[in-house]
């Protein structure tokens, strides 16, 4: 992320070998017979790309040397198919990936004593990522972390510098295999806003971030880049900050669309560059999507009472899933009680259930929230987080995401001290 002829020359060795992994990350009970399944192909989307002087791009390599790994502790007992990975300070929420068997966690407030963490899950490894960016000529000032995401071997995060003469956000990258330790900074130079890049989400040779795009890169654009051409190439999706909580894979972009309106879900086709209506409803508010192959998963609020678009306490909220081929859509869960913050890999759903806290109907009460899952080729629903209370009372487990049959959960831990940690469960027998 930065430059004179040395270094573009750098990044170019770099980069090319690498872009091939530059990056990244159904159910079934009724199904909603709305008109909002159409794809929305009119211009909203800006497909052309933005001018490449957008972007600068370099890179800063380390010191050559394996990576620092130690033993990963133990943990807690957290019972059968459970298994705690982080015991450092207190994960941030929503700022942690899993990619196969590594998972990536930022700890610590916001602010330039946060730290981002790679564990090796299978090798019970963990290590910490050197803060080699402050190398840079231009980190002078303060520096702070924001939104590791994993695909293979591959880290990015965000990082601001800011000091009196620098105010800059941009890309890093980061080499975690084992043999070599590499830092390359993809950057995008923003002068009068030193607002992060959030939201960062890699899969293959495309990152999606919101903000570092565009003519006027304090508006925080929903952005595309593809590190496949040098300088990248960059692409606005959505004007202004409308587009966040964005998920890719593959061919996918989707994302919480926030436009002058209700909420609602809208995707992104890469190969087509246009912009497609996965939710078009003008009364309630759909947020939180997550997407594998061609299915979407998220949370919609059409089964409650709950109109605001401030979300208020989100009462009924239920997961659909869409098929952005078929156009089918399909409610999961059966609206009782909240259902949030949905995940989705092959034919497994998961997601926040509330049928078990004092008050099913607020999304701020946390006791008793567990994790549970369904199947979309069996059509069978199943709790997957079960851990007593008299373990920890009211211990809310969060945000889970799926990989490969294991669900992981930001969870409360009994240390002292540390706040949240990410665990591991195994999904129960009988659930694939």
């Amino acid at each position: 992320m930065k430059h004179n002829l040395t270094t573009l020359v750098l990044a170019f060795l770099f980069l090319l070998p690498a872009c091939s992994g530059c990056s990244g990350n159904g159910k079934a009970k009724g199904s909603d017979s709305g008109s909002d399944s159409d794809a929305d192909s009119d211009s909203d989307s800006d497909s052309d790309s933005d001018s490449d002087t957008d972007t600068n791009t370099g890179v800063y390599v380390s010191d050559a040397g394996p990576w620092d790994w130690e033993d990963n502790p133990a943990g807690e007992d957290c019972g059968p198919g459970c298994k705690q990975l982080t015991f450092s300070d207190s994960v941030e929420p929503l700022q942690w990936d899993v990619w196969d068997q590594k998972l990536v966690y930022l700890t610590g407030e916001d602010g330039p004593g946060n730290v981002i963490y790679v564990v090796d899950i299978l090798n019970h490894k963990r290590m910490q990522i050197p803060e080699l960016y402050k190398k840079y000529p231009l980190a002078t000032g303060k520096s702070y972390l924001f939104y590791p995401s994993i695909y293979n071997d591959t880290l990015y995060y965000s990082i601001k510098v800011w000091d009196e003469k620098v105010r800059r956000s941009e890309l890093v990258r980061v080499n975690v295999g084992v043999n070599q330790k590499v830092i390359a900074s993809v950057g995008v130079h923003a002068p009068d806003s030193p607002s992060p890049l959030k939201y960062v989400d890699v899969y293959d040779k495309y990152i999606v971030t919101q903000a570092g795009c565009g003519t006027n890169l304090a508006l925080g654009n929903l952005c595309l880049f593809d590190w496949s051409v040098i300088p990248a190439k960059s692409t606005t999706l959505i004007d202004e900050a409308y587009g966040n909580y964005n998920s890719i894979w593959g061919n996918w972009i989707v994302f919480t669309d926030s436009r002058p309106g209700y909420f609602d879900i809208t995707g992104y086709d890469i190969a087509k560059q246009q912009l497609v209506a996965v939710t078009n409803d003008s009364q309630y508010s759909q947020l939180s999507p997550r997407v594998q192959g061609n299915k979407v998963v998220y949370g919609d609020l059409r089964l409650g009472t709950d109109q605001s678009v401030n979300f208020g306490n989100r009462n009924h909220q239920a997961i659909f899933m869409y098929d952005l081929e078929t156009k089918e859509r399909r409610q999961i869960t059966s609206g009782q009680w909240i259902a949030a913050d949905p995940d989705i890999w092959n034919e497994i759903i998961v997601w926040m259930d509330y049928r078990a806290s004092t008050d099913p109907n607020n999304i701020s009460a946390f006791d008793g929230v567990q994790v549970w899952g369904y199947n979309l080729n069996t059509g069978k629903e199943f709790q997957i987080t079960n851990l007593p209370s008299t373990a920890w009372p009211e211990r809310p487990k969060e945000h889970p995401r799926i990989w490969g049959y294991k669900v992981y959960v930001d969870m409360m831990t009994k240390t002292q001290g540390i706040e949240n940690a990410i665990y591991q469960f195994d999904l129960p027998e009988g659930a694939r």
